[in-house]
């Protein structure tokens, strides 16, 4: 422990954090983890009384049926670095964004507890394809804005993470009052493949603004 050394200091660090903040890719990461974490825990205050009323499940079922979720991110999370690595980080965001939103509806068709805990291990797989190539997509922001706030950058994780598991369960809740269980799922369908979809014509979008500055550039 003694040989371990801190980094060298930057010394754009503090105005590299300052643009963190108001950089857009930063902010669509954001919104991205966000959503992750909402889609996840929105189940939370509502798939316990499905599972009971629906599939005769007692608590020990339920707690097994939510840790399958947990295991699935974890064991699916070094093959979601991998296609980060090779595919591109975004890319794989915005197709776990659409995996986790046809997923989500699924949770309520099952008629047996094993075909429930393979609904929810794809959820729980699609989820790790939306969250872990944020990480090193926060890094690359930090790097493309100069460097040296890596820190901050993770810290925006953290915030999206905990702001998207306080909104998920009252959203969650709130919906399936109002409107039912099935509906309140499909609204939440409806919100990942519209920010998947908004953020692709964004991307596309930017990547047409930077190609006609290098034309002009060149003339």
């Amino acid at each position: 422990m003694f040989l371990l050394e801190d980094p060298p200091k930057t010394m754009n660090a503090d105005s590299v954090g300052m643009k963190i903040f108001r950089d857009r890719i930063v902010l669509k990461i954001f919104g991205v983890v966000l959503l992750g974490a909402s889609a996840i825990s929105i189940l939370e205050p509502i798939l316990p009384i499905y599972f009971e009323e629906h599939l005769g499940a007692n608590s020990i079922h339920i707690g097994v049926l939510f840790g399958i979720t947990t295991l699935a991110y974890g064991m699916v999370s070094p093959l979601a670095g991998w296609l980060s690595d090779r595919c591109g980080t975004f890319s794989l965001m915005m197709s776990g964004l659409l995996i986790l939103a046809v997923s989500l509806p699924l949770v309520i068709l099952p008629n047996s507890l094993i075909l429930e805990g393979a609904v929810l291990f794809l959820v729980g797989a699609a989820a790790s394809f939306v969250l872990t190539p944020t990480l090193p997509e926060l890094a690359n922001s930090v790097d493309r804005l100069g460097g040296g706030a890596y820190a901050t950058a993770f810290a925006v994780f953290n915030m999206a993470y905990s702001v998207g598991m306080i909104i998920g369960p009252i959203v969650g809740g709130g919906l399936a009052d109002l409107f039912g269980l099935s509906t309140a799922l499909y609204i939440m369908c409806f919100v990942l493949i519209c920010y998947s979809l908004s953020s692709r014509l964004i991307k596309h979008e930017q990547k047409s603004h930077r190609m006609d500055e290098l034309c002009c550039g060149k003339k």
